[in-house]
C-alpha cells in the first residue's frame, strides 16, 4: 500500500529551531509532521511532511513556530547595545 504523504514548505533561516517546534507539536497533538529537507536557495525554505495533520494542525504548527522565532528575535535584539546602529542609515556602525 501506497503511502499518502503531503508536504507543505516554511521559509525559514532557523532549521534547528523549526526542529524543536515540530517535535513538540507532535508530541502534545499526536501528529506525524516530520522535517524532510531543508533547501538553500535564494530564499531558504524547509520542507516538512506528513500524513495524519488536518489544515488546522499545520496553521498551529505555523503560528507556534511564529511564535518561537519573534521570542528568539526580541530576545536577540534587546542584547544589541543601543549604539550599534547609525541613526541616519539605519545600518551596522563600521
Amino acid at each position: 500500500m501506497e503511502q499518502n504523504k503531503k508536504e507543505f514548505n516554511i521559509i525559514t533561516n532557523q532549521p534547528y529551531m523549526l526542529q524543536q517546534t515540530i517535535d513538540w507539536y507532535n508530541s502534545i497533538y499526536k501528529t506525524d509532521f516530520e522535517l524532510a529537507r531543508f533547501v538553500r536557495d535564494e530564499v531558504n525554505f524547509a520542507v516538512v511532511v506528513y500524513e495524519k495533520a488536518s489544515d488546522f494542525d499545520i496553521f498551529q504548527l505555523g503560528a507556534n513556530y511564529g511564535r518561537q522565532c519573534e521570542a528568539f528575535d526580541k530576545t536577540f535584539t534587546s542584547s544589541i547595545p543601543p549604539d550599534y546602529f547609525d541613526d541616519k542609515t539605519k545600518y551596522p556602525k563600521e
